[in-house]
């Protein structure tokens, strides 16, 4: 894509996995062919924590279901969609979780969790 002289690589994957770290390693080699200033790599399921962690090191932006429906529902989608579909019990907040950028969520009142479990296991103290 390619807007006001700017040119971001963008690469979509339709998976019912966890995407891995070769679409990260894809987008990083077309930015370098395109001259790209960064890439994005999104998806309807999630991300290992490889990929996760190759795109921290990088000028890779993942957007996985989660940031997807966010971002749809903040430009006017229907507020009404559920984001997951283990969040019966969950508060949400707009921390994020340090290990995989996901959103945490309070559980069961007692314990803030990463929305990623169970690939990303992090927890931390109300």
């Amino acid at each position: 894509m390619q807007k006001d002289g700017r040119t971001v690589v963008v690469q979509a994957k339709r998976w019912d996995g966890v995407v891995g770290v070769k679409a990260v390693q894809e987008v990083l080699g077309a930015i370098n062919y395109y001259d790209a200033q960064k890439g994005i790599v999104l998806t309807n399921s999630d991300f290992t924590e490889n990929a996760y962690e190759l795109a921290k090191r990088s000028t890779v932006e993942l957007w996985n279901r989660q940031k997807l429906t966010q971002d749809l529902m903040a430009a006017g989608g229907r507020p009404d969609v559920e984001i997951s579909a283990n969040s019966s019990n969950v508060a949400r907040d707009s921390r994020t979780c340090p290990r995989c950028g996901l959103t945490l969520a309070v559980r069961s009142g007692k314990f803030w969790g990463c929305t990623g479990f169970p690939k990303c296991r992090h927890t931390a103290d109300v």
